[in-house]
């Protein structure tokens, strides 16, 4: 649990360390320290051989800069979008420019360049960067993620900014890329049940959702497990149904400590019925509960029974 990064993060490494640690011990326990010294001897020249020809051989991938796709979108203080790439070195750190359009089409040496950011990796997500550009100018944009050695350069749709008081449906509706809001959702844990506070390091409670958008509400068989990583909390919520149904619904993120009410890198899934999935992309300059930021998490407890309260905006991705 001690490794670097975000609270989720730690959690998640952890528990994949340990899995691979138990992987490990079980495939030394197979018998295998019987096998001769010839056949290793045999099957290490071999794999020799193999990689000198590997590295005979031309490296095609190498030499050709590889593709990306740039997408830009609008939030309450600038715009943002994400870089997709094959190549893990064409998401990370790639600087994106951001322009706004000022003739009939985007042109890079005409248009007026507003300001530029570097693409951070979508921790919620994986596979795909984020970049944001803080802006209160209004009109069309597009975002040209910049050529580096072996990434080719990418231009963007364009997309005009977010008007004020613009509407927002409720999860789970909504266009793919749009932000949906996420009403506040209320998992009750009934005052007959023990449910420690958020300073012991690992615990789960089992309650009900009663207040919250449908289908996140209202199954009556609703839980919320936490585990410590470092001082944060990976943070799990989820429903299997009042008839154990199978797993309906899932929400996890992850709580700098205890006291935090931000819980970041948040995503949700719905595993039945509807298709929908969403993350938060944490954008700058936005706070817990707002379109673009942390979900606001709230939880209170007496030992004996709790409130948990969850609200904010997921940005849609199926």
């Amino acid at each position: 649990m001690l490794a670097s990064g975000t609270p989720l993060e730690q959690w998640e490494i952890g528990g994949r360390a340990a899995l691979l640690k138990g992987w490990a011990v079980a495939a030394d326990s197979g018998g295998m320290r019987a096998a001769s010294t010839r056949r290793t001897v045999s099957v290490v020249l071999s794999v020799l051989a193999f990689a000198a020809m590997l590295a005979i051989a031309p490296d095609s991938d190498a030499k050709e800069p590889a593709r990306s796709t740039t997408t830009i979108s609008s939030y309450p203080k600038g715009m943002y979008g994400q870089v997709k790439s094959p190549r893990p070195s064409c998401r990370t750190k790639r600087t994106v420019v951001l322009y706004r359009v000022s003739g009939k089409r985007p042109d890079p040496n005409a248009d007026e360049r507003i300001g530029q950011a570097r693409a951070k990796r979508d921790k919620a997500r994986g596979k795909q960067s984020l970049w944001a550009v803080r802006t209160k100018a209004d009109g069309q944009f597009y975002a040209v993620a910049q050529p580096t050695k072996g990434c080719k350069k990418d231009t963007s749709p364009r997309a005009k900014d977010m008007p004020k008081g613009a509407d927002v449906p409720d999860c789970p509706n909504g266009k793919v890329g749009d932000f949906c809001r996420f009403p506040k959702m209320h998992l009750d844990i009934p005052g007959g049940t023990y449910c420690p506070s958020f300073t012991v390091a690992k615990s789960d409670c089992l309650g009900f959702v009663d207040t919250g958008a449908i289908p996140w509400c209202c199954y009556e068989n609703d839980s919320i497990y936490w585990a410590s990583a470092g001082s944060g909390r990976g943070v799990l919520l989820n429903s299997t149904g009042r008839h154990g149904e199978g797993l309906r619904w899932e929400i996890r993120g992850g709580l700098n400590g205890p006291g935090d009410g931000d819980l970041k890198q948040a995503w949700t899934r719905i595993m039945q019925g509807i298709v929908f999935g969403g993350s938060t992309p944490d954008l700058p300059g936005m706070r817990a509960g707002s379109m673009g930021g942390p979900l606001h998490f709230d939880f209170s407890s007496g030992y004996w029974g709790a409130d948990i309260y969850v609200d904010g905006y997921f940005r849609k991705w199926e």
